[in-house]
């Protein structure tokens, strides 16, 4: 494992504390008595489950890749992969922005990106990228894919959740954290069949 990978990723989660904290959304509680939101709306950056996810989940997952393996990072589909991460983080941002009018968060809220959220933006951005590299490399085993996979599914829902009892009892409505719950390991899962019927 690559504790330097590790603890760079632990550390930018860290600093979207900080900034949270300065912006007043890293509690529930500190949101309510700055008057940032409501208790009926609203979520902090310690109810964000991506938050918890990033650190027990994404980093340590990412630092055991860049521990294991080398990958071709200068490479011309590596590179090619690269705009197509910066998209989707891009369209990510943009949907979250929209939803901050409604839920304000730590990471967005009032149809801004914060400091945090930009952060997260850049975190986001190297895993997605590092992940990427690892699902279409060559030399990764199927029993490796097999097993970040199994890792990795779980973080599409921790992920997107927040963990406050008030959005659990309204998960049914949230749309977007069901899609993201059901498609992301789908599609994690249909990357690892592919490459294993490529490989027999």
């Amino acid at each position: 494992m690559n504790l330097y990978v590790l603890a760079t990723g632990v550390m930018l989660v860290f600093i979207q504390g900080l900034f949270a904290n300065a912006d007043g959304y890293l509690t529930q509680k500190q949101m309510v008595s700055r008057k940032k939101t409501s208790n009926v709306n609203g979520y902090s950056f310690m109810e964000h489950g991506g938050m918890w996810a990033d650190v027990f989940i994404v980093s340590p997952v990412v630092a055991w890749i860049t521990g294991k393996y080398v990958l071709a990072y200068t490479s011309w589909w590596a590179l090619s992969a690269i705009p197509i991460c910066v998209t989707f983080i891009i369209i990510a941002g943009r949907g979250y922005r929209a939803s901050s009018y409604r839920t304000p968060e730590a990471h967005c809220h009032h149809g801004k990106t914060t400091a945090a959220g930009w952060v997260h933006g850049i975190y986001a951005l190297a895993a997605m990228c590092v992940l990427t590299l690892f699902y279409f490399d060559p030399h990764a085993t199927n029993g490796d894919l097999v097993i970040v996979s199994v890792v990795l599914s779980p973080f599409f829902f921790i992920g997107s959740a927040k963990w406050n009892a008030r959005w659990f009892a309204s998960w049914k409505n949230d749309r977007f954290a069901q899609v993201q719950a059901v498609v992301g390991p789908i599609m994690l899962w249909i990357i690892v069949l592919v490459r294993y019927v490529i490989g027999r």
